[in-house]
């Protein structure tokens, strides 16, 4: 099957809005990752070309580069760097992981939202499965699907709408407020507490818990 140039090899995964394949640039010669919209509803697609238009402006080591943008028969996709490796979901499964590599993957993914907020991109959804480490050891920020410009995440008018993973959620997001580039740190502490203490800082049993852990002993 083919979506543009890309010929779709195999499916890498699979979410929501959309489906991942490992490609073939055949001009280029080269493997490539095409994650192509699944969506059919005004706000997925939306939110799909907005993904394209953030990560399109983000240039970094630490951050999965996008490399092309199309549509095909009414249906997006994005084309990005293909990253062989693990997520660190993957990873913590496997057992506790060595300090000295659990801070450079956390430095690695510091800088990439540094440059990231820079540029008033929010990720909004910072978790170990979106953390691509390379069998280099590299380190990349993936999947801003619902990432957002801050100032309009500041412009919109909230409805209860709370997007990103709950176990990862900021204040902020279960509160309704506007956020700003301490949501995507919340999210980075949370990760990097669980990286370190091999547990999960506030997630139990009971999701109103989780929850109220969040809002109120944070």
């Amino acid at each position: 099957m083919k979506v543009g140039k890309y010929e779709l090899l195999e499916p890498l995964g699979k979410g929501g809005f959309a489906t991942v394949y490992r490609a073939r640039d055949p001009l280029l010669a080269r493997t490539v990752a095409v994650k192509v919209c699944q969506a059919t509803d005004h706000e997925g697609v939306e939110r799909f070309f907005r993904e394209a238009r953030l990560t399109g402006q983000l240039q970094h080591p630490n951050i999965a580069q996008v490399l092309d943008f199309g549509v095909e028969s009414g249906v997006p996709y994005i084309v990005q760097e293909f990253l062989p490796g693990w997520d660190l979901a993957q990873l913590l499964i496997q057992g506790p992981l060595p300090t000295p590599f659990l801070l450079s993957v956390l430095v690695q993914v510091a800088r990439g939202l540094a440059h990231a907020h820079a540029r008033q991109v929010l990720h909004r959804d910072i978790k170990p499965s979106n953390i691509r480490v390379l069998p280099t050891g590299l380190v990349k920020i993936m999947d801003f699907g619902i990432g957002r410009l801050i100032q309009d995440e500041n412009r919109l008018t909230r409805s209860g709408e709370a997007l990103g993973t709950v176990g990862y959620f900021s204040p902020e997001i279960l509160l309704g407020k506007p956020l700003a580039h301490r949501a995507d740190l919340f999210s980075f502490g949370v990760m990097a507490y669980e990286l370190i203490a091999g547990k999960h800082p506030f997630l139990s049993q009971d999701l109103g818990s989780s929850l109220y852990a969040i809002v109120h002993h944070h």
